[in-house]
């Protein structure tokens, strides 16, 4: 529960509602678990219903995971549009710390909440510390050479020279995140032909089910 709730946490969601949700669904297989078991005198149900409770839990976690994954897909994205944005402040003469206040009026309230701590920090700070703690909000380490080489430019000035020495970088962010995209379009895709082969699984399931029941009830009344 504990791996759940740090997950509910990084999506900002309300913890306490989705542990109701959690709760009320474990609270309905419970209840239909006993009354089918006590009704149709097989206990051995009760034992099906603990494994749906854990399949249930498996369930939300793989949800959370998934909501989680895109959301980081969502924010690297973003963040090569604020890219776009301190480059263009760059080339017009702008610092990387002008750059990046500057920034900050076109992005999300998530990115502006990272980039002003980032700036805050660096207010503080002078190292690269501050442009690393940034670079750790996101999964790809390509990011973390961009701000390494932001960083670079404060130390060695941002000329026209210096950018284009690390516009590869810049450019090589740009290609994996377009890379990425594809294969999360590509991944739905996935998912939509898996979803007959799952349909034919449950069917299947059912059937074997139904077939067990019937064969269990003529032998009772053997």
């Amino acid at each position: 529960m504990i791996k759940l709730k740090n997950k509910i946490n990084v999506l900002n969601l309300n913890y306490k509602k989705e542990l109701i949700k959690i709760i009320s669904i474990s609270l309905l297989i419970i209840i239909g678990t006993l009354y089918f078991a006590y009704s149709l005198k097989k206990f051995y149900l009760i034992v099906i219903g603990i494994f749906a409770i854990g399949v249930q839990l498996e369930l939300f976690s793989f949800s959370y995971d998934k909501k989680i994954s895109i959301l980081n897909k969502q924010n690297e994205t973003e963040f090569v549009a604020v890219l776009n944005y301190i480059k263009t402040y760059l080339h017009n003469g702008f610092n990387v710390y002008k750059s990046l206040e500057e920034t900050i009026q076109y992005v999300s309230p998530w990115m502006q909440n990272k980039l002003g701590t980032l700036i805050t920090e660096i207010d503080k700070d002078k190292s690269i510390a501050p442009f690393i703690n940034f670079a750790h909000s996101f999964e790809s380490s390509i990011i973390e050479q961009v701000l390494i080489a932001l960083y670079l430019m404060i130390e060695n000035g941002s000329n026209d020279e210096f950018i284009i020495r690390f516009t590869p970088i810049f450019n090589q962010l740009e290609n994996d995140n377009k890379h990425k995209l594809i294969k999360q379009i590509e991944s739905k895709f996935d998912s939509l032909n898996l979803l007959p082969v799952v349909g034919s699984a449950i069917i299947t399931l059912l059937i074997i089910t139904g077939v067990v029941g019937l064969i269990g009830g003529a032998l009772n009344g053997l």
